[in-house]
């Protein structure tokens, strides 16, 4: 079997122990594309996601979910997918999923300062990544993290429209999606978890990560966005807040997006 097929038949077995029902990761999509410039859109309503509770700061320092998890797992419940392999790494279904198979990577010990990955975390995931075939998304506070202290990321088995674009060659391993209005940079081949972790500590500003493969996105924020956009809606994927924002008429979409769109720089 391969770790593909392990992973959707660990998904699935863990997923249910710990109740993750099937309404609980059906949603509905649709894709937009403007004409005007080409840009697509993914577009997703999934209920229980979007009424899923909000963790209170206060709350996740007296219980973070994630150490529940992981002294869980240390008492010898069988909730994290692969084990051990990825040590201090641990994978298992995210209890409130966009999709099938959307899982949660983290770390087994919490943190006291806002999450910034390390060039061996980035090595992690991308080892993740290239076993699962699916892409990693680092949400940083600021940018729809709602657990900024307990470093974690996300395991998807999506594909962000941004990542189809035509990209240009900025400099050997790095690359930007060109004509794309938020400058992502994307860092290539072998190198680019050294690259990407060394670029990172020279720019403090609020930013997130995704990763597929070798490849890693830097996708920054405040200096573009209105507070609240999280990494894949950068990316172009996009949780609708509701069932009656999910039917509305494509003009409204394109037109809440454009008041936010900058200027390419």
């Amino acid at each position: 079997m391969g770790m593909q097929e392990e992973f959707w038949k660990e998904w699935g077995r863990i997923a249910q122990s710990k109740g993750i029902t099937t309404e609980r990761y059906i949603s509905q999509q649709k894709i937009l594309t403007k004409e005007e410039s080409g840009f697509s859109f993914i577009l997703n309503y999934n209920q229980w996601k979007i009424n899923r509770p909000s963790p209170k700061k206060e709350a996740v320092a007296e219980s973070c979910p994630f150490d529940n998890e992981i002294e869980a797992w240390q008492n010898g419940e069988d909730i994290m997918i692969f084990g051990d392999r990825y040590e201090p790494y641990y994978i298992t279904p995210n209890l409130f999923p966009g999709e099938k198979g959307h899982s949660i990577i983290m770390h087994e010990e919490h943190s006291k300062v806002s999450y910034r990955p390390s060039k061996q975390d980035l090595e992690t995931f991308i080892e993740v990544s290239r076993d699962t075939g699916y892409l990693v998304q680092i949400n940083i506070e600021g940018s729809g993290a709602t657990l900024p202290t307990h470093n974690h990321a996300h395991l998807r088995p999506v594909k962000f429209p941004a990542q189809n674009l035509k990209r240009e060659e900025l400099e050997p391993e790095l690359e930007q999606i060109a004509d794309y209005p938020f400058a992502n940079l994307v860092f290539t081949g072998e190198n680019s978890a050294a690259n990407a972790a060394r670029f990172l500590q020279s720019h403090k500003h609020v930013y997130g990560l995704v990763i597929d493969g070798d490849e890693i996105t830097y996708v920054p924020f405040k200096k573009y966005w209105a507070k609240g956009f999280s990494v894949s809606e950068a990316m172009g994927y996009f949780f609708m807040n509701s069932r009656e924002e999910f039917d509305e008429d494509y003009n409204y979409f394109f037109d809440r997006i454009s008041s936010t769109v900058p200027q390419k720089v």
